[in-house]
């Protein structure tokens, strides 16, 4: 292929690609660079600081290798919505990249990918491109307080917040960890 063949190719990739825009800090380090992160080549990514190993797409898209993003149909920009009980059982049957042990993230690991230098969308856009700043993110703690309630999380702001378990939000299946 030519290189003018070549550039329209990668034009086109660009341009069918989310535009996401995270304000970080100017002169202030990230906590999540890039250098953290290890690609599987397989739909997932490695958080080398934990040891966590992260489904680079929520739950209702595949990883498109080619275009290097999230790709398929699903309800609200693209990602499945699940209720707790559904994003829990899930997660534990999902049998994905040559894995069967994964699971619903504690809030702990949610909290562990958030960039806390950026706003707007509080994640690094680089490993994670579809997550949409609207969306919050189930995980499985459970409320001490009262058992009809979780944990979720939005990558917006790196808000957490308790909701009811029979509400749906967005879902990442996570593995492993140090």
């Amino acid at each position: 292929m030519n290189k003018i063949g070549m550039f329209a190719v990668l034009a086109g990739c660009v341009a069918a690609m989310p535009m996401v825009h995270a304000d970080c800090a100017s002169g202030v380090p990230l906590v999540n660079p890039d250098s953290d992160y290890v690609d599987n080549g397989d739909g997932t990514v490695t958080h080398e600081p934990t040891g966590l190993m992260w489904q680079r797409c929520p739950f209702g898209l595949s990883w498109d290798s080619q275009t290097k993003t999230c790709a398929g149909e699903g309800e609200q920009g693209g990602a499945t919505y699940k209720n707790w009980s559904e994003a829990l059982n899930d997660t534990a049957e999902l049998n994905f990249a040559g894995h069967d042990d994964w699971r619903l993230p504690n809030v702990n690991e949610l909290r562990s990918l958030l960039e806390w230098s950026c706003e707007n969308f509080a994640i690094n856009a680089t490993f994670f491109p579809i997550t949409h700043q609207e969306t919050s993110y189930w995980s499985s703690t459970t409320m001490m307080s009262d058992p009809t309630m979780a944990r979720m999380l939005s990558f917006s702001n790196g808000s957490e917040s308790p909701s009811r378990k029979s509400e749906y939000f967005a879902v990442r299946a996570v593995r492993g960890g140090n």
